[in-house]
């Protein structure tokens, strides 16, 4: 048996695909370290409100405080405009209403 029968096939690159892996690799590292070097960061938050799972990942600086008021839009609306559980909630004078006219909120 002879020996080049069972040696792998070996990869040659061309000089226009060597050069193409290499533009690659360079614009992946050079996305890679301006992440890192930039400073940029995510942050996420995993609520329950109205009755369903609320999942919100943000990128980029000042996530925490957006998250912060995300959180308190939400549990405004459920508290005041959106929950059924709530007497005197826009829902809870809806469904306490059955089939009359209601006012509710503009918002």
């Amino acid at each position: 048996m002879n020996n080049n029968e069972n040696a792998k096939p070996k990869i040659k690159l061309k000089g226009k695909s060597l050069i193409a892996l290499l533009i690659c690799a360079a614009i992946l590292l050079g996305i890679v370290v301006y992440d890192f070097v930039s400073n940029k960061s995510s942050c996420e938050m995993t609520d329950v409100a109205m009755g369903t799972v609320v999942n919100v990942k943000l990128f980029g600086r000042g996530g925490d405080e957006v998250l912060e008021k995300i959180n308190e839009q939400l549990d405004g609306a459920e508290s005041s405009l959106l929950s059924w559980r709530v007497e005197g909630s826009d829902i809870a004078r809806i469904n306490s209403g059955a089939g009359d006219y209601v006012s509710v909120s503009p918002d």
